[in-house]
């Protein structure tokens, strides 16, 4: 467990894009690395997988994150109990991007995070689309109603005999 002033510390050193990953990880439960990802994707953060893990190894080198069988978790932090002293500050911890290029099962996962967000587009679109049809459709009726009307006068016009 870490102590207050220590984790203010790590966390002060940490870059942004660590401290976006550090604040989806989660406390209680223990998630895989993917569902990390997933959930800066829904936070619409587009950082990519292999950064994301980067980020996830920095944090467990730096000892804010724990690691057990692939899933991670928050290291705790003790609350405190007086105000933190300046203390040295730590080196700065940083997200090395992976030398690796991604694994299949990776690429699998960036690639469905972007059809995900292709098909909310296109479900956005379609709504929009509709709303559209709507309005025509209204203006149409309207419109039609109006010709009608017209028709009934000049029907109405020749059998009085007032036109031509």
């Amino acid at each position: 467990m870490l102590s207050q002033s220590r984790f203010q510390q790590l966390h002060k050193g940490l870059s942004a894009n660590a401290k976006k990953v550090y604040d989806a990880v989660p406390a209680q439960e223990a998630w895989l690395s993917q569902a990390v990802h997933g959930e800066l994707m829904r936070q619409g953060l587009g950082i990519p997988f292999n950064i994301v893990e980067g980020c996830l190894q920095a944090l467990r080198d730096a000892g804010l994150a724990k690691e057990s069988a692939g899933r991670w978790t928050r290291e705790p932090v003790k609350p405190a109990k007086e105000p933190t002293p300046a203390g040295t500050p730590m080196p700065a911890v940083t997200c090395a991007l992976a030398e690796r290029p991604p694994t299949p099962t990776e690429a699998l996962a960036e690639i469905a995070a972007r059809l995900r967000r292709g098909a909310q587009e296109m479900l956005n679109l379609a709504e929009e689309l509709d709303s559209v049809t709507l309005a025509l459709e209204e203006t149409l009726t309207a419109e039609d109603e109006d010709v009608k009307r017209l028709r009934k006068l000049r029907d109405a016009m020749k059998e009085a005999g007032l036109t031509a």
